[in-house]
Order: structure tokens, then sequence, then C-alpha cells
């Protein structure tokens, strides 16, 4: 240990350091294969997104179904180990994804042996998942807190800095591989990312090991008795702590138990009784959450995940819908990038300026009020939905003048009505006609009855066509404000922009600026779990938080299987944003129940006479929370000593 502690200090890098690096190029790696995994898959399945979409939804599943216990098995096992495991489990499953994809561009897709590569790919990409979340677990959720060192600033600085490498990689590991693929083959590629995992599996695998034996609190763990004594004797048969040993007399060292053959009666019952132990983690998972005084904030957290507003698949098909180009959308997805990377360092500032949790109710703030352009999209002239009837659409003169809709065509006083008489056939599906009992109706949201539109109803205009009428002159013009995309995409002849892009500029501007509020709040809660969970619970929480964040993802891919159509994409904003005001009413709450108890605090040092700091009173609450969340069930210290796993009870 003295020697790896001397190599350490030689490198001239502190710990927080070598964490970003290994964090880098983990998520470099991981960066390169989610977006080349995609191009594969479409490329293997041409003309069919199903198994795209199967290769999703498995993926996202596997973390409902199994993140709990990913992270309670974490809070039972010794820091390094749980580390290494995940680190080299995740890697090698990426390689064997890789070269699984090279076998299956190599097959035809209607053999057999294509489907049994599938069902191996999709099997290789959940332990592939599953380890990538045990290891953001282990090093994010734990390892940066003890490293921290109860230090708040230094924790949100490194959580930043580490959020910031997470957007960099966004933006430059897609280019990069896109650049490989495109220059070089699918080959190149595939073996590209191969290597690249296998070398920085190697490299990430010393500097956690360098950091580990550089601070000398993370050999030593705090964990539930009973829940390790239940891992123990369930979950890892080969282990037993019957057997005791004398080499620390404050240490219960678990020892390898002598494998004896087994009855299948017996198999069959240990089999079981790992399915009802895993059946109570994930009932004992839930219940703990919901005992944190964050679980409030946690399920805030998660109700961002079932949202639209966001640069994914779904966004990205509806723009190119309105003929945005790939350059336009490329350029807007490495905008918002930046604006998150900015929120990163907001986050720093106000941090220091207002407190974590203050923070927490600015940054929703501030996405919330930048949502509201995307809610403003959706009647914004362009639009291609519905919500208002289709006629509504049109320039900004309506909104002078008024809209009385007695059909689906209404009239707008804006161009002249020689205009249709001269319209050809082609263009409107017939000779436009007035009817002759067409009346004037004043709209009852308008002051004043002189300015008015009219229907002028006639089996000739179709439902698209919106004739407007100006109350000034007797010379009415039609304009077509259709849901005809190409045409809206273009400019006017009089040099006016297309109505289509004013939806598009609200939808696209409050996406990207949003992303500023969306990343301050993602690492205030961040933070939040990290400070107020205890220790040994921690890997359980966080496994349960993300099992919550991907059933949002899971029931957001449902949502747009429900309504898939551009026209419905109106529907899907307003349902994003909700969730997102519905994610803000959560997190208030959490800050209210926060103030009540601070409030508390204030009162009793009032009456001790006690000058502490609101800073302080907010660290005796966290303290307290740590001490009480869980007081009823015994915890023990876990060391690691020439690899042996011990546990060390502790009294309260």
């Amino acid at each position: 240990t003295v020697i790896k502690t001397n190599v350490f200090g030689r490198c001239g890098c502190s710990p927080t350091v070598m964490i970003c690096i290994s964090h880098a190029l983990s998520a470099w790696g991981d960066r390169m294969w989610m977006y080349a995994i995609s191009i594969f898959l479409i490329s293997l399945t041409p003309g069919s997104f199903l198994f795209t979409a199967i290769y999703g939804l498995a993926v996202s599943l596997s973390v409902v179904a199994f993140g709990t216990l990913v992270g309670d098995w974490i809070d039972v096992t010794p820091r390094l180990k749980a580390a290494r495991l995940t680190l080299i489990i995740q890697n090698v499953a990426v390689v064997a994804c890789a070269m699984v994809v090279l076998i299956m561009f190599k097959q035809s897709i209607s053999s057999p042996i294509f489907l049994v590569l599938a069902v191996v790919l999709v099997l290789l990409a959940i332990v592939a998942r599953l380890s990538s979340l045990g290891t953001t677990i282990a090093i994010e959720r734990d390892w940066v807190v003890i490293i921290a060192k109860e230090d708040e600033f230094l924790l949100a600085g490194t959580n930043s800095i580490l959020r910031r490498i997470d957007l960099t990689c966004n933006i430059l590991a897609p280019v990069s591989t896109g650049l490989i693929l495109d220059y070089g083959s699918t080959l190149i590629g595939i073996l590209f990312i191969a290597g690249w995992n296998i070398v920085s599996v190697f490299v990430e695998y010393t500097m956690l090991s360098l950091v580990y034996h550089s601070c000398p609190a993370l050999a030593n763990k705090t964990v539930d008795v009973d829940r390790l004594d239940d891992t123990v004797n369930n979950s890892e048969p080969d282990l037993v702590n019957v057997d005791l040993s004398e080499q620390d007399q404050d240490c219960t060292v678990m020892v390898p138990r002598v494998k004896t053959s087994r009855s299948l009666k017996n198999s069959c019952s240990l089999l079981v009784d790992k399915v009802k132990s895993r059946a109570r983690v994930l009932r004992f998972g839930l219940k703990l959450f919901f005992q944190q005084r964050v679980a409030f904030a946690g399920i805030g957290l998660a109700c961002l995940y079932l949202t639209v507003l966001g640069f994914d698949s779904i966004t990205t098909a509806y723009a190119y819908s309105q003929h945005v180009s790939a350059a336009a959308l490329g350029m807007l997805t490495g905008a918002g990038a930046l604006t998150g990377i900015l929120g990163t360092f907001i986050f720093t500032i106000f941090h220091r300026m207002f407190g974590l949790v203050k923070t927490g109710l600015i940054s929703n703030s501030i996405q919330l009020f930048f949502l509201m352009f995307c809610v403003a999209s959706v009647w914004a002239p362009g639009h291609p939905g519905h919500l208002l009837e289709p006629g509504y659409h049109d320039d900004s003169t309506h909104v002078k003048t008024g809209v009385i809709k007695l059909a689906n065509v209404s009239v707008h006083p804006t161009k002249s009505l020689v205009s249709i008489m001269s319209t050809t056939p082609s263009n409107f599906g017939g000779q436009t006609t007035l009817h002759p009992t067409a009346t004037l109706h004043p709209s009852p949201t308008l002051p004043t009855p002189s300015n008015y539109s009219v229907f002028i109803p006639s089996k000739n205009i179709k439902p698209s066509t919106t004739i407007p009428l100006s109350p000034s002159t007797s010379t009415p013009k039609i304009t077509d404000t259709g849901n005809n995309t190409k045409n809206n995409t273009k400019k006017s002849s009089d040099g006016k922009g297309s109505n289509s892009l004013i939806s598009l500029g609200f939808l696209m501007g409050g996406i990207v600026m949003s992303r500023v509020g969306l990343w301050m709040t993602d690492l205030v809660i961040t933070q939040l779990f990290q400070e107020n969970v205890p220790e040994q619970e921690r890997g359980i929480v966080s496994g349960v938080q993300n099992s919550f964040n991907s059933v949002m993802d899971v029931a957001h891919f449902i949502m747009v299987s429900v309504a898939p159509k551009p026209e419905q994409f109106g529907v899907l904003i307003l349902i994003s944003v909700a969730m997102v005001a519905l994610g803000f009413a959560f997190y208030s709450r959490f800050a209210w129940n926060h103030r009540k108890r601070l409030m508390h605090f204030e009162k009793l040092s009032h009456w001790s006479g006690s000058n502490e700091s609101i800073e302080g009173t907010s660290r005796q609450l966290r303290d307290e929370s740590r001490s009480n969340s869980r007081s009823d069930i015994p915890s023990g210290v876990l060391s690691v000593k020439n690899d042996n796993y011990s546990s060390v009870k502790t009294s309260d």
C-alpha cells in the first residue's frame, strides 16, 4: 500500500483528478457504443425499427427489474471489489457485443443463427448496462462522497466536473464515431470500439486501485449486518460466516465453504430461497427509499425522464418530419450540451450563494420557465397539430382581427378575395365560390364588432384553406395554412419567414435553454442523495432511484407509441411539461419539509442560547438524518485486509 501511495503521489494527481480521468475514459467508451449500436441495429434490419425498439426496451426494463438488486449488492460488497468487478464485466460485455454484431453482419437476416445472435446481443447489452449502473453507483454515489470528506463544496465541484465530462462526451464521442464509420468502414468501427474498451479497462482499473490505496477511508465501509448475513446465506452459497478466524479480534471473517454435492431437491429449495431473497430485497429497497427524507426529491427527478423535450430519437424524428436538416439538428444538439455545461458552472456559483436546497428551487424554475416556450410552440403558427381548430394557425395578424370558427375553414383579413376567384382548381381542388347565405358573427373574445372572421362554406374549398377578409377593404385574399410542411418550411414570395419556423423556433429554443435548469436540477438532487442517504444504504437507494428513472423512460416510449404522429406531438409536449411541473411540485414538497425541520432546529438553538448558523443547522440536520434513518437495523463496518471480506459489528 505504501508503494502504491508513493507512486500515486509522484504522478502529481489528486484522487479527484484520477476519478475524473477514469470517468472520462468510461464515459467516452459508453457514448461511442451507444451511438454506434443504434447505427448497427438499423443497418442489420433495414426498413424496420423492431429490433432497435426491442433492444432499447429490454435494456430499460432490465434496470427496472434489477437496478435495486445491483444497488443492494454494491452496499454489502467491499468498495474495491465492487468497482473492479463492475468495471471488468462492463467492458468485457461491450467487447462481446461488438464481436456478436460483427458476426451478425456476416449472417442472413432470415437465418436462425441471426435470431440466436440477436438474443445473445440483447442479453449481453443487459449485462453491460447493469454493470455500468453498478460502476456509476459505486463511484459517483459512494467513492466521491468519501473522498470529499464532508466538504460539501468539494463534493459539488466534483459532481459538476463529472457532469461536464458526460456532456462533453455526448458532443464529441458521436462525432468521432461517425467519422470513423464514414471514412473507414463498419468493420473498422467495430474493431476500434472493441479495442478502446480493452485498453481503457486496464487504465481505469489501475486508476481506481491508486485512488483506493491513496484514501484509507475507502477501506472501511459501514453495512447493515442483517442485509450482509442475508446476502451471504442466500445470494452467495460459496461463502459462510459460521467459521470464525482469530485473525482480528474485532472482525467476523467470511471464509470459503467446502462445496459438497447437493441433491436435486436441495438445489430446487436453494433456488426458491434465492428468488424469495431477491423479492425481499426489492420490497426492502422500496420501503427504504420512501423512508429517506430526500424521497420526494428523487421522485421529482424521475418525473423528468417522462418527456419528449430532449434531443433523443423522438424529438429528432419530429424535427425531421418538419424538414429540419441533419446539420441544423447536430448544431442544436451541440447547443443543448453547451447550455448543459453552462448549467454545471452556474450550479457551483448558486450553491455557494444560496445553498443546495434553494439552488434546486431556482434550477427547477429556470427549466420550467424555458419550457413554456415549448408550450407556446403548440399554438404558434406552423405547428402541424390540431389542438385548436385547424384554421387557427396563420400569421400574427389574426391576433388583431380575431377568429370565428364556424367550421374547418376561417377567414382572416390579410389578403384579397380576388386572388381566390382567380385561383386555379389545382391549387384549391376546384373553383372557389362564396356561399350566398354566409353571415358574419362577432367573436365573443373581441371588444369590437369591426374585426370579424367569416366562414364561407363551400364544398369546393379544402378544410386546410384559410380565407382572410380585411375589414378595411372589400378585396379579401386567401392564405393556405394547411399541414403542407414543404410549403410551410419555405419562405413566402414577399420575403417573410415561414410560419412553421416560428413553432420550431419556440420548441427548439425552449429545449436548448431548458438544459441549463435540467442539469442544475440533476446535480442538486444527486448531491442531496449523497449527503443525506446513510453510507450503508447508498447503493440500494440509488438502485431504486435508477429503477424509477427507467420506469419513466419506458413510460415515455409507451406514450409515444400511443400518439406516434407528428400532428399529435403537441399533446406529447404538454404531457412532458406537465411532468416537469409535477417534478417541481415534488421537489417543492421536499424543500418545504426541509425548511420546516430547519425552523424547528433554529427554534431549539434559540431557546438554548446557541448562535449556530443556518448552514451549521443544515449540517446538523443532515447528520441527524444519517444516524436516525434506519436506527432499528444493526450496522457494521466492512474492512478489507488481504482481500478478506470481514464484518465488524459496531454499537450505536
